[in-house]
Formats: C-alpha cells, structure tokens, sequence
C-alpha cells in the first residue's frame, strides 16, 4: 500500500458545504465534528479528482479502476484509491501590518506531525499571550503582531 501526503492550497475562496443543516445558513460550511475546524470531506475531493480525470482522454474502464464504479453501477466494485479528508494546517487572518498573515495553531501542528511522518516535528514553546514569528516577518510591528481584533507579543524565532 502506497501512502502519499497531498497539500491542497487555496488562492480564493473554498466553500465546501454540508448540503443541509436545521441551522438557518444555506450551505454551512463542513467542519470537524470534535474541534469545528473547517474541513474538505474526502468524498467530495474524490469526486473532483474523478471528474479532472475523466475530462481528459482517460479510458472509462481506467477511471472506473482507479476511482471505482460511477453512481449507477455502485455495486461493481470498489476503486483502488481511498482520499481522506482535508484539514487545515493554517489559516488566513486579517493582520494589522500587511494584508493578512497565515496562522496556525500547537494542537494543529502536533496533529500533522502524527499524520504526516515527514512534517517537520520542533517543539515550540510559546505563552498564551504570545505569538511565534518569524524574524524575516513584517507583520510584527514594535514587538506587537495584531491579528484580527486581537494583539500579541511578538516572540521572535531565529531562523535557522
């Protein structure tokens, strides 16, 4: 079994709803159901990796081996790729020195570190009231890093 790690990033906008909810929302957005971090289930990048496929000049019998049997013929086979969910691994944020800068968060580091055996693993420690930054970074103005509506100490890591 072959296991490859795919990172998907995202230039505009991605809404990867639920299809229905009691909530007022049309389409909410799809989230974990243990932390509400936002998610891209792993049926709905299976079917947009399908779909690019069988656009192209892929043989049918090719796609259905790969991905499996279409909707009508569910019960033929299963395919011989699984996709797991996408989760975030950082997120953009308004900030007060530039436009926006991405962050990220120790529980969401330590969960790619157990899922990913070649993401880089460091412990990092940082206070509550503080935020890691890089040294080469801008967005750390007299020691402070504003994010959204919140402020930080800026904790400087050398790079290196």
């Amino acid at each position: 079994m072959i296991s490859t790690s795919l990172f998907i990033y995202t230039e505009t906008s991605l809404h990867a709803g639920v299809g229905s909810t009691v909530s007022v929302v049309d389409l909410p957005i799809q989230r974990e159901r243990t932390t509400q971090f936002p998610i891209v289930q792993g049926s709905g990048i299976k079917g947009a990796l399908r779909s690019q496929v069988a656009d192209g000049e892929n043989k049918q019998s090719a796609v259905e081996a790969v991905f499996g049997a279409d909707t009508k013929n569910d019960n033929k086979f299963a395919g011989a790729v699984s996709v797991g969910d996408a989760r975030i691994v950082l997120f953009p944020v308004r900030s007060l020195s530039g436009v926006f800068a991405y962050i990220t968060c120790p529980a969401v580091l330590a969960r790619i570190g157990r899922d990913v055996s070649t993401f880089p693993r460091q412990v990092l420690e940082v206070g509550v009231e503080d935020a890691l930054v890089s040294s080469k970074t801008t967005i750390a103005a007299s020691n402070r890093v504003v994010l959204e509506e919140f402020s930080f100490d800026a904790a400087i890591k050398p790079d290196g």
